[in-house]
């Protein structure tokens, strides 16, 4: 039985141009030696830390950009022999995040952001293009609220502060205390939020506020528990 997606040996090297004449010095080994198979009906999850190449991998095999080396075949067809017409029809079928209502609920938030953030490629370096087509970096929230590239996205979280405020102090209370945090956290996360408003939420008030929390507070004793 063919497989429904079958990756083997997928790798990115991304050129390092130094000088004047942009020389290529070496090599960035992104995604390396890359090898899965997912079957029809199957989910598979990559995991890693920040930066491993999750999502270099996932633009290889939707060749948003193209591998180095490796072979990507979706129900037996090389979708490395395809022409870019023929790959944008591939992707549509291969992208069932969208229609797929459990997936859709998530990537329906997350997606906006990274739309917005599409300028930069897999380097963080600066684009106007990407495979000779222009990019767009335009994108809109559930809400309806629409941004469009980096500062737009900037803008529109700066419109949102207490919201943001109130998920960074969340993020960073979980760091502090070295757990996800649980329902009983949100009221000291909100007093976070409360205490630090008149202080224009500094870093310096937040990290204060989070120290003096009951969480951190109970953190701190039960590791000093004998």
């Amino acid at each position: 039985m063919t497989a429904l997606l079958q990756v083997e040996g997928l790798a990115k090297h991304f050129p390092v141009r130094r000088g004047a004449f942009g020389l290529v010095s070496g090599h960035i080994r992104a995604v390396d030696g890359v090898d899965f198979q997912l079957d029809a009906g199957e989910t598979l999850a990559i995991v890693g830390e920040s930066g491993c190449g999750k999502s270099t991998v996932g633009r290889l095999v939707l060749r948003l950009i193209e591998p180095s080396a490796g072979t990507v075949r979706f129900e037996g067809e090389d979708l490395l022999a395809l022409s870019d017409s023929q790959m944008r029809a591939r992707r549509q079928r291969m992208q069932a995040h969208v229609d797929n209502p459990t997936c859709a609920s998530c990537h329906r938030l997350m997606d906006p952001i990274g739309f917005g953030l599409e300028n930069y490629d897999a380097l963080g370096k600066w684009r106007a293009t990407s495979d000779g087509v222009a990019v767009d970096a335009s994108a809109a929230l559930p809400d309806g609220s629409r941004f469009e590239g980096i500062a737009g996205l900037r803008a529109l979280i700066a419109s949102h502060r207490e919201d943001f405020v109130r998920t960074f102090a969340d993020r960073l209370l979980s760091y502090a205390v070295g757990r996800g945090t649980e329902p009983s956290d949100f009221p000291a996360v909100r007093k976070i939020v409360r205490d630090t408003a008149a202080q224009d939420y500094r870093w310096s008030a937040i990290i204060k506020a989070i120290v003096h929390s009951t969480p951190f507070g109970m953190s701190a004793s039960t590791e000093n528990t004998p």
